[in-house]
């Protein structure tokens, strides 16, 4: 399809409450629609507004009896949502790199990373250029820790220090493209992998996802009804939690959050996590969990059966 010039015009607040009605959506309050649609967005609110539309590509009309609230109701079901997620990912994060950094200084040294011996070279991954990168990490970093080890000594930061300074996407190509090969990495990819209670290919498979997770949410994008670009593994061991029926589709965010209870399990085994989820999905029971891949009755599986947790 041949591309063309971007005209569309932009519309006043008015303009855009006309332009919602003139497609079949109610809005009994227009003073109220214009506040949402000032602090919101027009372009934010309608991605939600999509899944209320007969036509999304073409006509954009709503199905009969949409509303205005309707679309808000998504839109604050995704925010909490997004938020609740964020807060798993943060443990989630904070426990990789600490495992990271333990494990391979303790195997190797603190500053295993500038080993290129330690790395595997491809056409995706290149040793020096990455130590390239990592020095104008180091210099342009802003966090205090970084900025007095540069001002007090010559070498480079050890890993606990420079793997919090990396993004968490940073910290993954770092631990993605260590040498398997070696029978020494691949005991430090092992007891990494191991701290979680899964093998390593397994946390290879889970890692990616959990940055793409934790970038939309940190970035607020849409989550709920997201067609995903990574299939996350499930796990082949019965000693991982895990749930027991099959998902159909990996790239929904059905298995997304399984992979992050998976890991809270053993991160905090007493968080209330899980909970919160079920209580969110409760009070928002209007959104159709269809939509982001969760089957029927999944709540029966043991897997989301809430036990004792408390934090």
């Amino acid at each position: 399809m041949p591309k063309k010039h971007f005209s569309k015009p932009t519309l006043s607040l008015d303009a855009q409450v006309d332009l919602l009605q003139q497609r079949g959506l109610h809005i009994p309050d227009k003073a109220r629609a214009k506040h949402y649609l000032q602090y919101i967005s027009y372009y934010r609110l309608s991605i939600y507004g999509r899944s209320l539309q007969q036509s999304p590509a073409t006509t954009h009309q709503f199905i009969q009896g949409a509303s205005f609230d309707d679309i808000l109701y998504r839109y604050r079901f995704d925010r909490e949502l997004r938020l609740l997620v964020l807060d798993a990912i943060e443990r989630i994060e904070v426990a990789l790199r600490s495992r990271i950094v333990y494990v391979f200084s303790k195997a190797f040294d603190a500053n295993w990373y500038a080993d290129a011996e330690l790395f595997r070279q491809s056409k995706y991954f290149d040793h020096a250029k990455e130590m390239q990168h990592i020095q104008q990490l180091c210099m342009r970093s802003k966090e205090l820790f970084m900025q007095h080890h540069q001002q007090t000594y010559h070498d480079l930061p050890p890993s606990w220090k420079l793997l919090e300074a990396m993004s968490l996407g940073e910290v993954e190509r770092l631990y993605a493209n260590t040498d398997a090969s070696q029978k020494r990495v691949k005991n430090a990819r092992y007891n990494v992998a191991q701290s979680f209670g899964i093998a390593p290919n397994l946390l290879l498979s889970w890692f990616k996802p959990l940055c793409l997770l934790r970038n939309i949410c940190a970035h607020h994008g849409r989550l709920w009804n997201r067609k995903l670009i990574y299939r996350p593994q499930a796990p082949k061991n019965p000693h991982i939690a895990w749930v027991q029926h099959e998902i159909e589709d990996k790239q929904q965010l059905y298995m997304y959050l399984c992979v992050v209870q998976s890991l809270m399990s053993t991160i905090n085994p007493h968080s209330s996590w899980r909970q919160r989820l079920l209580a969110l999905l409760d009070k928002y029971a209007d959104i159709p969990q269809a939509d982001m891949g969760f089957p029927v009755e999944w709540q029966d599986d043991a897997f989301w059966m809430v036990k004792d947790e408390t934090s």
